[in-house]
């Protein structure tokens, strides 16, 4: 009798395995359409993340971006471009609020970091291509900026495109006095 418990375990366990594997075929699908967008996003975010480096150097421009961001994060580390370009697409609960109480410290005069984020990219189209064509796709006159309306229109249209790719800066280094 005990020889046989184990032969019958090893015919169950071979009877359950021979079940359990698929007879199906393994479908391939076709992800070029994936990649194409996931490349776009790369380009995106390798441009968007040195155009913040270059924004980020100057101090009263981080200031601004760290005021904002203990205003929205409880934990004063992240904020979205949305929250920051004052752009109601793609914010977080605590950022739609600020806004649209006009809480939000740059709701009642211009704000530094907008500023020179647009004359870094207009003054330095060549360095974010990716930013340029998406902003040309979209009719945006990418001349340099003569006048107080075409830098607000060149401002707008740089907002939506940032809003509308939905990045997040997380700062969590900066030392908290």
């Amino acid at each position: 009798m005990r020889k046989i418990y184990p032969c019958l375990l090893c015919l169950l366990s071979v009877f359950f395995f021979t079940i359990s594997c698929e007879q199906e075929p393994i479908e391939i699908t076709d992800n070029s359409i994936e990649d194409a967008s996931l490349k776009e996003r790369k380009k995106f975010m390798k441009e968007a993340s040195l155009l913040m480096g270059r924004v980020l150097v100057d101090r009263s421009v981080r200031d601004e971006v760290l005021s904002k961001m203990e205003e929205v994060d409880i934990y004063d580390e992240l904020t979205s471009f949305s929250y920051l370009l004052s752009v109601e697409k793609s914010l977080k609960k605590s950022e739609v609020k600020h806004l649209r109480t006009g809480k939000a410290s740059f709701a009642k005069g211009e704000s530094l970091f907008r500023a020179k984020l647009i004359n870094e990219v207009s003054a330095n189209l060549s360095k974010y291509s990716y930013i340029a064509s998406k902003l040309e796709s979209r009719n945006i006159d990418l001349n340099p900026i003569s006048s107080k309306s075409d830098k607000e229109d060149f401002g707008e249209g740089l907002a939506q495109l940032m809003a509308n790719e939905d990045p997040q800066i997380l700062y969590p280094y900066e030392k908290k006095l």
